[in-house]
């Protein structure tokens, strides 16, 4: 998301008649969560000027060391909104999928990036549903080829493969956190 949830002017209405709200068992990005459930009641409109700047301290969620147990919310929080997005926005149902399947990619793609591939593993069969629909999605073959890598059964092969491929992705990626 291009902007952050303090930026956000709300009618208290809509939060009142659709029951709104942050929900708080998730440890980091619940703001996201209640996002994509204003999306699925309203239209948002932005205005393409900076009108506040965001402080990131030292000890904040975004700049503590990644821990992928806690950065998880960030796909449930998906399963969280999918009741919602199917009471309010049923006619845009596809298109929360693919953003949550995507992300749920992206989130196994960042466990992998960190160098535990058990971890990652773990993560790859618990959404094993998702990678068939990010395969179709996909637009760059290198995302397709991944999944189909995700969705493979032998796991020391898998392993084996990830680590002779993606090594020096991984090993660049590790660097930047």
């Amino acid at each position: 998301m291009p902007f952050n949830m303090d930026t956000l002017l709300i009618d208290k209405r809509l939060i009142e008649d659709y029951n709104g709200s942050f929900n708080t068992k998730f440890k980091i990005s619940e703001d996201i969560g209640f996002f994509i459930k204003l999306l699925c009641i309203e239209k948002i409109s932005s205005v393409p000027l900076v009108l506040a700047h965001y402080l990131r301290h030292d000890n904040s969620a975004t700049t503590r060391k990644w821990d992928a147990e806690k950065w998880e919310s960030t796909v449930r929080l998906f399963f969280d909104a999918e009741s919602y997005c199917k009471l309010y926005y049923q006619d845009k149902l596809p298109q929360f999928y693919r953003i949550m399947n995507y992300r749920i990619y992206r989130f196994c793609l960042d466990v992998m990036k960190t160098g535990n591939i058990d971890k990652a593993i773990l993560y790859i069969d618990k959404y094993d549903k998702q990678w068939y629909f990010v395969i179709k999605a996909a637009n760059r073959l290198n995302d397709k080829i991944k999944c189909k890598l995700f969705l493979l059964k032998n796991r020391m092969l898998f392993k084996m493969f990830w680590n002779k491929c993606y090594k020096n992705y991984s090993d660049s990626s590790t660097q930047k956190r």
